[in-house]
């Protein structure tokens, strides 16, 4: 009796996951509860803080590091979602995971470039679309101006084409 409970449980697990739910709902809506939590979050250092820090360690890196892609990781592996557990932000757009603008949801992933760097060098949440050219997004590591080394995690309004890459780590 017990087997056939377990395997039950299994199936239902899976059949969540691979639906884009989880046992209390919509991933997605859980993934981005858990990263409004984070609007007020500064930095007590700089590219430091207790909440930093502990982003830091699932990754198993010191605090002080550019961080917006060790907070998005950490909140992808809080929410159960396998991400690409990596701290540099190139990392999150594989061309198995790129998505197109129209495609992106809430909880999806948008990369800026710099041409200086050659890379993509800061990553942030999409958390909806705004209109027709708008996107909500919440960005670690940013501050009111959109810096790529800011202050703490803000909620923004980009353009669309301020954005070089979206990536699906959920459906993808």
């Amino acid at each position: 009796m017990l087997k056939r409970i377990h395997h039950y449980s299994l199936y239902l697990l899976l059949t969540f996951t691979l639906l884009g739910t989880n046992a209390f709902g919509n991933i997605r809506a859980d993934l981005a509860e858990d990263y409004h939590a984070d609007i007020n979050v500064r930095e007590v250092t700089t590219n430091c803080s207790p909440e930093i820090a502990a982003w830091s360690r699932i990754l198993h890196l010191p605090c002080g590091l550019y961080w917006c892609a060790i907070w998005v990781n950490a909140k992808y592996y809080i929410c159960g979602i396998k991400g690409a557990m990596s701290a540099w932000s190139p990392d999150w757009f594989p061309k198995n995971r790129l998505i197109t603008y129209e495609e992106c949801k809430q909880g999806d992933v948008g990369g800026i470039y710099s041409i200086k760097e050659g890379r993509i060098f800061h990553m942030f949440f999409i958390d909806g679309k705004n209109g027709r050219r708008d996107l909500d997004t919440y960005e670690g590591n940013s501050n009111a101006g959109g810096s790529n080394n800011g202050i703490g995690v803000f909620h923004r309004l980009r353009d669309k084409d301020e954005v070089y890459a979206y990536a699906d780590w959920i459906d993808n």
